[in-house]
């Protein structure tokens, strides 16, 4: 057994090296050592250990229980007693007969335990304990934090699609160039920016006019323009659509001073004659508003346009103001500053014409704003235009009217077209001309025969007669001898006296023609000749041309007196009426009971005064039936009653009276002019029978002939003639326009009477042309095409049912075959006649043909008595003009050869007149209905029709009464009559005419029918008169099918772009007040005394005036800024938006028009930003459906003395579907993983052997964790109900008409809603909208903010590791001097900026504000240097000295700071003995989890705080890793020092070097008790320091304790001490301040030691 004697530890200067204490445990029971170990803890191996080692287990434990000292042993007799107790508990273990095997234990154990080193390094085995435990907690803190970073930012990845949101926020850039924001520097430019955003947004919204492209809705002028001659336009495109069923036209418009002009109209011509007409146009006066329409295709031939006026306010037209007009199929409104004016009904359609180019404004005008609407605007819409410059529908979907812009080759076609038409109209009148000259030069306008009209005899000198009047007077010209001349008329049978005796005029004939001249005239009659009497009743007849130069004249007079004007009876003539004045006698003057007047214009138009023809003239008195007629060409002008009584006593005796001729006395109302045949006829009253003679039978006496110069409608007809070069009358008709001597040729004049105007016409009564006794089918030129499937187009009337005409048909009406066509049959074509006809009597063929476009209305003045009159068989005249269409019409041969058939009865068909075109014939049929008459039919043969060209077609059916009834056609001016007997009967329906089919697609005219026979000069006259007419009849534009039913097509561009407004863009302005007294007495100052120079000065001095407002208030010139202004901005108040109360507008009703209207005050757009302006901001929603992202786009600009822009995007995406879905599979198991982060950090904080700085760690964790949760469930709630509420926020519109929801349910075009409403619910929603996203967008910051908390999270986590740590450990190292370095850096910056903001502030925009400075220090930092800095040399200065204080220095410093840290946080992870890399240790880290739950090992934080009890051991072995309570087993602790002996760097370190020296003592001391309290030991210079101090403190105390010096004061000590914390002990210092040496008296430390360990 003596090879396994253990070493014999030996004491040498104080130090023991003692057995293990292993061998004592080895034999004891596990109660005996639990109890024991603490008790020895104290005598456990040291480094150093001043007492002996303590006395056996077994001594030490008798000693207790006896109470008595437990005595020394050696430690050889220890070593012996254990082995011996071990080797009895072996051989107790072991069989008895084998105790050799237990020696052989025994053995064994012993060179186990001893001869190898099992002992650890206790300070690097708590390290490497804690690393392992915090690399295993952070090994799952990282699986836990990482997990839940991952499903959280996956889980917000999952409802978002970032590259579709950068997509957005990069095509939104672009599409509204928001990259040259940063360009924008004054308020113009800000303007053009918002014009052009406004042009953007249009492109961004689907529904706008970018997408849905049209030209039928026109701009056709932009902005305010003044003018001083009409604007002609002919852009490419520019035709407003007038052929829509209902069309809008508004413009602002203002007269000024001028009278009146076109707001817009289309010319009907461009050049010309008829240039002034118009095919429609708007008119504006300063007494009406007018719209006049259709010179292309008016009904009425009298007049070249209709119109339709409303009267006007002239202040109102003659300001700015605007006005619009709204045209539907029945009726038109007038609105003026959106206020109805007037509606009044249409008589017809309004049209368009087929011609180019429109003339806008005139004269002194000023308008804009010109725009056409294919529709019919509301009045609502009407004033929301007037509002804001649009409908608030066109607003919200961005439609835009189309502007067509006048290229250079539309200005060349302009002028092109001008000249062509000027050459085409030259060389027209050229050809007519030589056509004129070639007649001249034939000789076919010589005139062969002389003038055969009667020469008026001029009026002879009568010699006057002294004394017949007073000398007032000239003398008298007596007229004599009329009692004389009284004779028997042979025309009337009547007995008459010759006014006119021939005895009194030499040379003249009775009954010739007198002349009376204004110099020879105010003849008398001499009384004693002149009938006493011309009774109760008496006739005038006379043949008269006067020329009046006054309101009338007189014929003849009788008065009472020469010297009055009251006349007994008199014979007075005017231009619109013939008439008696009479009745002095009874009542002292003369009365106008007997004046007859014509019908109104009709004097003029027969021309009865002034006129060219000598008239028949007559008045008659008739007393009987007291009444007084007027006659002008044998025909009664009108009657009046008179009093009977009155009419017996007119005549007053001849004694004393005056009766003048051709005056009225006193010398007035003089006769001039010619007069023949000037009879009384006394006592009788002719009837109309008797005038009617008299005026058919009055011959002149000189030539034979009769004297009448008019021809009534019978006589004078034009014929067929033709001269050599085949011009018939009509050319010579309009020949004799530009050229009359084309005429005067007696052949032209009697064969062309009328064409040559050679016809006076006499007069005719109006009666015979009341417009009651005529109608007409349509009121304008229709376009008739036959429907598609059929060969024909039937119109019908408007109280006709096609539906139950068509089933009357079905039901079995029989068809009736056509009557036979008896009369004339030129060129044998009543064979022909049934060519081309419709077939009624076919249900199918008819329901074809039935064209519902082209019915025809009956008109209220188509009464009931003119149906009677009409289906009675009464005389009737249908006029109708046709015109082929060159492309359709014409058949294969290029001939005009359409048939139409006028029906008085459908089913069963009955037409009533058929008219067939045939070639060079024209042929028309007449259906009588009179039993089994025979149908009457009458051609003429026409030529060869002008394809081209109008052609008039009349029929005139005329009952001649014994001669039985005529049936006469007209084409042209060419009439062919027959006779035929008997009359024709009524249709069964009862009625006249039920429709009208055509076989040919043309033009046709209104219908003209008449109750009477117009006699066929009449129709000459017409035709004639209405040819030039109805050359400018072009015909409208489209057919009524086409311009009724054809939609408006758009040309549907592809929408592109991934996003598109939702709503229209919002400009938001911020204002300031504006005041004239400012904050400093110079601006109050400037303003008010630069006010008085202008008001006081010649810019408001006469003839110069300033507006009233200018006078009132300075603010008008300049104005200073207040705080808050709280007045309105273009009408309206502010509105409260995104939380402050800010001015709202669209941006396109700033941007697009020139003003806006509110409250009737009108506002210019471009002033909306103006000196007030703080800021605006324009706003737009977007939406992306593909990526259900809702933008908001925000565009801020900041006015003030530059303007500085910037803008923001913001995105919100919807969750919904499998984004949703998606997103709560990743939150739940972010749920799930955090709630185990909860739970694991919750067990952690409830440690209490963790240390405290770990729990408050864990603390935060679960701060984090339940952050987590909260977002998550916040978030997992609003991904489900954010779709629904951001589609309710982009709404839909309601079904019904009511206000819809979100955005694009406001109703916008709903006209029960108030415009304020609307604007209301507008920004509400739009309002939700915007809080919704601000909402989201507070929740996206909040997981941001926790996504980052988390990311730092995680970089401490795995900082926990040296190697990993650099990162934090270098910042925690330099934390001080980071701190101190950014509060300098801070302080040189702030002190900069500021110097740099007073300075170059005013000057320069890199140092505008405080803000905008410290960024260009940040950029000069980083080396980005001003443009053009060295031109100023203070600001070249100042960024020298910047960049040596911060660039050069300041930064430097930083990096020093930052690589000191980091080579302090090197070596200290040099120095780190207890680490490997990371891979291997945290491998290590499981492995040790592993170990410690298979061999139950206490906590991490049990053996720490174990080890930590341990403090002054630098070893320990197993025995020292026992627990207090016996509860970690041996084995286990075992196998934990198996585990931990494989690190090098946990083996047991050498023991120090011996002490050899009382400073080494003294320092090994110092360090063994800076280790026992937790302490840094002192450094070599703390204690120097703290014993130059003690020294110090020393030599004043001996000063102070010395007698020489008396002081009563005490010394002053130092307070410095060691740092704190610090350790020192120090031995008695002399006066030197040195420690003695070990040879001085005082003991040393073994001697120290071991006296201490005696007296222990």
């Amino acid at each position: 057994m003596a090879q396994i004697h253990p070493a014999n530890p030996d004491i040498e200067h104080g130090r023991v090296h003692p057995a293990p204490r292993a061998w004592e445990a080895m034999n004891m029971p596990d109660e005996t050592r639990a109890q024991s170990e603490p008790k020895t803890r104290e005598q456990s191996e040291s480094k150093v250990l001043l007492v002996p080692p303590p006395a056996p287990l077994a001594s030490r434990t008798q000693g207790r229980e006896s109470g008595r000292a437990t005595p020394l042993t050696t430690t050889s007799s220890r070593i012996r007693a254990t082995a011996q107790n071990l080797f009895s508990s072996l051989k107790m273990k072991s069989q008895p007969s084998n105790e050799d095997l237990a020696a052989a234990k025994i053995q064994r154990i012993l060179k186990k335990k001893y001869d190898k080193h099992h002992q650890l390094d206790r300070k690097n085995l708590i390290e490497r304990i804690a690393l392992e435990e915090e690399m295993t907690v952070t090994f799952w803190l990282f699986l836990l934090y990482g997990a839940i970073f991952a499903l959280l930012l996956q889980s917000m990845f999952s409802e978002m699609d970032p590259g579709a949101q950068r997509g957005l926020h990069r095509s939104y850039e672009r599409n509204f160039a928001l990259d040259s924001v940063g360009d924008i520097t004054t308020v113009e430019e800000l303007r053009t920016f918002l014009q052009s955003m406004s042009k953007a947004s249009r492109r961004m919204q689907i529904q706008s006019s970018e997408y849905f492209v049209t030209a039928a809705e026109q701009k056709i002028v932009s902005g305010l323009v003044s003018l001083t001659a009409p604007l002609s336009l002919l852009a490419g495109g520019l035709s407003a659509r007038i052929d829509s069923p209902a069309f809008s036209i508004s413009a602002w418009v203002e007269l000024g001073s001028s009278a009146g002009a076109y707001v817009i109209r289309k010319p009907l011509r461009p050049t010309g004659t008829y240039y002034a007409l118009s095919c429609w146009g708007l008119y504006v006066g300063q007494s009406e508003m007018r719209f006049d329409f259709g010179a292309h295709d008016s009904g009425r031939l009298d007049v070249g346009q209709a119109s339709v006026s409303v009267p006007s306010n002239s202040e109102t037209v003659s300001s700015l103001h605007m006005q619009t007009v709204v045209v539907n199929q029945t009726h038109i409104s007038f609105f003026t500053n959106a206020v109805l004016v007037g509606r009044k009904a249409l008589t017809r359609a309004v049209t368009d014409c087929s011609s180019e180019g429109l003339e806008v404004g005139g004269d002194g005008m000023r308008l804009g704003e010109i725009v056409f609407y294919p529709r019919a605007l509301s009045p609502s819409q009407v004033g929301e235009v007037f509002i804001g410059g649009n409908t608030l529908e066109s607003l919200a979907a961005g439609k835009t009217p189309f502007e067509p812009q006048e290229t250079p080759f539309d200005r060349l076609q302009s002028y092109s077209q001008g000249r062509f038409d000027a050459q085409q109209q030259t060389q027209e009148d050229a050809i007519a001309d030589s056509g004129i000259e070639q007649v001249l030069l034939r000789g076919l306008v010589s005139n062969l025969e002389g003038s055969t009209k009667a020469v008026g005899l001029a009026l002879p000198v009568v010699a006057p007669e002294a004394g017949c009047v007073g000398e007032k007077w000239p003398p008298c010209r007596m007229i004599r001898g009329v009692n004389a001349t009284l004779a028997l008329d042979p025309n009337s049978n009547a007995h008459y006296y010759d006014l006119l005796p021939a005895t009194n005029f030499p040379g003249m004939v009775s009954g010739g023609r007198l002349t009376i001249s204004s110099e020879l005239r105010r003849h008398q009659y001499d009384l004693a000749s002149f009938p006493n009497s011309i009774g109760p009743s008496f006739s005038f007849s006379g043949w008269l041309k006067p020329v009046v130069a006054g309101s009338s004249t007189y014929l003849i007079s009788k008065h009472p007196s020469s010297a009055k004007s009251p006349r007994c009876w008199s014979f007075n003539l005017a231009s619109s009426r013939v008439g008696l004045y009479a009745g002095a006698k009874l009542q002292g003057l003369d009365t106008d009971d007997g004046l007859v007047y014509f019908a109104e214009g009709v004097g003029e138009e027969f021309g009865l005064v002034n006129g060219p023809l000598l008239r028949h003239v007559v008045l008659v008195m008739d007393a009987e039936l007291g009444q007084v007629r007027a006659y002008m060409d044998g025909q009664r002008i009108g009657a009046v009653d008179y009093d009977t009584e009155m009419a017996k006593v007119l005549d007053c005796p001849n004694d004393g009276a005056y009766v003048a001729m051709l005056h009225r006395a006193p010398e007035s109302h003089d006769y001039v002019g010619d007069m023949q045949q000037f009879h009384l006829f006394p006592g009788v009253a002719l009837s109309d029978a008797q005038v009617a003679a008299i005026h058919a039978g009055s011959t002149d006496p000189t030539t034979g002939k009769p004297i009448r110069e008019c021809s009534f409608s019978d006589e004078g007809l034009d014929t067929s003639f033709r001269d050599l070069m085949g011009h018939n009358c009509a050319w010579f008709d309009e020949a004799r326009q530009s050229n009359p001597a084309v005429c005067v040729a007696q052949e032209l004049k009697a064969q062309c009477p009328v064409a040559c105007g050679e016809d006076r016409e006499c007069y005719i009564p109006p009666s015979e042309l009341a417009s009651t006794a005529e109608s007409s089918v349509w009121e304008r030129v229709m376009w008739v095409k036959p429907k598609k499937g059929s060969t024909h187009a039937m119109c019908l009337a408007s109280h006709v049912d096609a539906r139950a005409l068509v089933a009357r048909c079905r039901a079995g009406v029989l068809p009736e075959p056509p009557g036979v066509v008896t009369g004339d049959d030129p060129n044998g074509i009543r064979s022909t006649a049934l060519e081309g006809l419709l077939n009624a009597s076919n249900c199918d063929e008819l329901e074809a043909a039935i064209d519902p476009f082209c019915a025809f209305e009956v008109p209220d003045m188509w009464t009931q008595p003119f149906e009677d009159g009409l289906t009675q068989g009464d005389d009737f005249t249908i006029s109708m003009w046709v015109r082929a269409l060159p492309d359709t019409t014409l058949d294969a041969e290029g001939r005009f050869r359409p048939v139409i058939q006028l029906f008085s009865a459908i089913a069963p068909s009955q037409p009533i007149l058929t008219l067939h075109f045939f070639d060079k014939i024209f042929y028309a049929i007449l259906a009588r209905h009179c039993g089994n008459a025979q149908n009457v039919g009458v051609g003429t043969s026409t030529g060869t029709l002008d394809k081209d060209a109008w052609v008039h077609v009349s029929v005139i059916w005329e009952d001649l009464g014994e001669r039985g009834y005529k049936l006469s056609i007209m084409m042209n001016s060419q009439i062919k009559s027959e006779l035929h007997v008997p009359g024709w009967c009524k249709a069964d329906s009862g009625e006249f005419l039920q429709g009208i089919a055509f076989s040919h697609e043309l033009l046709v005219s209104s219908v003209r029918i008449r109750r009477y026979a117009v006699p066929e000069k009449i129709l000459q006259k017409e035709f004639y008169a209405n040819r030039p007419a109805m050359r400018l009849r072009s015909g409208p534009k489209q057919r009524d099918e086409t311009r009724l039913t054809e939609a408006i097509t758009y040309l549907e561009k592809p929408y592109t772009a991934t996003g598109f407004l939702l709503a229209p863009p919002l400009l938001l302005q911020e204002r300031v007040g504006k005041t004239d007294q400012c904050t400093s007495e110079l601006g109050s100052t400037a303003i008010r005394s630069t006010w008085e120079d202008i008001t006081r000065g010649f810019h408001c001095s006469t003839p110069f005036a300033c507006s009233s407002l200018l006078m009132a208030s300075p603010l008008q010139i300049a104005s200073c800024s207040k705080a808050d202004d709280a007045g309105r901005l273009f009408g309206r108040g502010r509105h409260h938006f995104a939380g402050r109360n800010r001015f709202a507008e669209f941006l396109s009703s700033i941007t697009d028009g020139p003003v806006v209207v509110r409250q009737g005050q009108v506002y210019e757009t471009e002033r909306f930003i103006d000196g007030q302006t703080h800021a605006t901001e324009v706003v737009m929603t977007l939406v992306s459906p593909d990526k259900a992202v809702v933008s908001t786009l925000t565009v801020t600009a900041h006015v003030g003395t530059e303007v500085k822009v910037s803008y923001s995007i913001r995105h919100i995406q919807s969750v919904e579907g499998a984004l949703l879905q998606s997103y709560k599979t990743f939150g739940t198991w972010t749920l799930i993983v955090t709630v185990l982060l909860l739970v694991s950090c919750l067990m952690r904080a409830l440690q209490t052997l963790a240390p405290k700085g770990q729990r408050r760690q864990a603390l935060s964790d679960v701060l984090l964790a339940l952050l987590v949760i909260c977002f998550v469930t916040i978030r997992w709630h609003s991904n489900d109900t954010l779709g629904p509420e951001l589609a309710a926020h982009v709404g839909r519109r309601s079904t019904t008409g009511a206000a819809g929801t979100g955005l694009l349910g406001v109703p916008w075009d709903a006209e029960d809603v108030a415009y304020d409403d609307k604007i209301a619910q507008f920004f509400e929603e739009f309002e939700g909208l915007s809080s919704t996203i601000s909402a989201q967008q507070r929740l996206d910051l909040f997981g941001f903010l926790i996504s980052v908390a988390m990311l730092v999270r995680i970089i401490v986590v795995i900082s926990v590791h040296p190697r990993v740590s650099l990162l934090v450990a270098t910042v925690t190292t330099g934390i001080d001097d980071f701190v101190h370095f950014f509060l300098l850096l801070g302080i040189l910056i702030m002190c900069f900026g500021l110097i740099a903001l007073l300075r170059f502030a005013p000057k320069y925009d890199d140092f505008a504000n405080f803000e905008v400075t410290l960024v260009s220090q940040f950029q000069l930092m980083l080396g980005n240097l001003p443009d053009n800095f060295a031109d100023d040399i203070l600001l070249s200065i100042f960024i020298l000295f910047f960049l040596i204080a911060v660039f050069f220095l300041m930064l430097n410093f930083l990096l020093a700071i930052i690589v000191e840290s980091y080579m302090r946080v090197k070596a200290e992870i040099e120095r780190q003995e207890t680490e490997q890399n990371l891979m291997a240790d945290a491998g290590a880290s499981l492995v040790v989890m592993a170990k410690r739950l298979l061999h139950r090992w206490p906590s991490t934080f049990r053996i720490i705080a174990r080890l930590e009890e341990q403090s002054s051991k630098f070893s320990v072995g197993i025995e020292n890793l026992d627990m207090p309570d016996g509860s970690w087993s041996r084995e286990s602790r075992v196998h934990f020092y198996r585990h931990y002996q494989r690190y090098d760097f946990l083996a047991k370190k050498p023991l120090p070097e011996r002490i050899t020296s009382f400073d080494c003592a003294v320092d090994d001391l110092e360090k063994r008790i800076a280790l026992l309290v937790h302490a840094p030991a002192p450094t070599a210079m703390e204690r120097t320091i703290h014993m130059a101090m003690v020294a110090r403190d020393e030599r004043r105390r001996k000063s102070l304790e010395a007698p020489a010096f008396n002081r009563t004061s005490p010394a002053l000590l130092d307070s410095e001490r060691v740092p704190r914390g610090s350790v020192a002990l120090a031995s008695p210092v002399d006066a030197a301040g040195h420690r003695p040496s070990r040879e001085s008296t005082e003991p040393s430390l073994s001697e120290l030691a071991v006296s201490s360990h005696k007296s222990s």
